[in-house]
């Protein structure tokens, strides 16, 4: 028995130490943040190509300029020109309307561009701390990481002001925490309930920047139900 519980006890430790994050994660994450923003600039196209993103832009200025529902560029749709677009986006790009303004060296569209890129790099990082907290080792989670922004769809919805690359953001913080906090049981002294309330905050980010978030919403669940008989116990 005593032999069984050492077993037990050495596993859970091996269990513990390969999912780990260390500082090595967390700069390898900036890097790679770093080098796929770097390189969604350089690709960008720094424009709208449709209505709907002319439409979230103009919702955006409004909450920057005004602290106003109400748009102006494109209130000729429907008069008088209140917005009914999902807040998450338009809210989140208030800084970069807001920075532009601060300077007539900067388009306001042109900074508002910039929120995609710095969403997906995000996103992206996000992957490489999910994969790592599988097991898997440092070179493939960046591998991943890399992989999804550089060779998905990922990389041409920089290019626009859309809402599916914070939609996306959102359902995979979510999914990260739900992974967290279901990993959080078998490790003793892990916090809890911070973990689920970044799972909360991200599928509430996912469904208030697109409401199709709602779809994969849902598919979450399975997070902290696959895999549990796999995972060792704390006592």
């Amino acid at each position: 028995m005593a032999r069984r519980s050492r077993w037990q006890a050495g596993r859970l430790d091996s269990w513990i130490t390969e999912r780990r994050l260390t500082a090595a994660d967390y700069l390898a994450g900036l890097a790679g943040f770093g080098l796929l923003f770097a390189i969604y600039f350089f690709t960008a196209s720094l424009r709208f190509e449709t209505g709907d993103e002319l439409f979230m832009y103009d919702t955006a200025v409004g909450f920057s300029r005004r602290g106003s529902v109400l748009r102006s560029m494109t209130a000729d749709m429907d008069w008088p020109g209140e917005t009914y677009v999902e807040p998450a986006q338009p809210v989140l790009a208030v800084p970069l309307i807001w920075l532009a303004d601060q300077s007539d060296r900067i388009g306001n569209a042109h900074a508002a561009m910039l929120f995609n890129p710095l969403v997906t790099a995000a996103t992206a990082v996000v992957l490489m701390l999910y994969v790592r907290r599988l097991g898997y080792g440092m070179h493939t989670a960046v591998f991943s990481a890399l992989l999804f922004g550089l060779t998905t769809i990922a990389w041409p919805y920089t290019k626009t002001f859309h809402r599916e690359p914070l939609c996306t953001l959102g359902l995979l913080v979510a999914a990260y925490g739900l992974l967290r906090w279901r990993q959080s049981w078998s490790e003793p002294g892990a916090a809890v309930l911070p973990w689920l309330a970044l799972a909360l905050v991200g599928g509430a980010a996912s469904v208030l920047a697109k409401e199709a978030g709602l779809i994969g919403l849902p598919l979450l669940m399975l997070i902290p139900l696959l895999g549990r008989r796999f995972m060792p116990r704390s006592g």
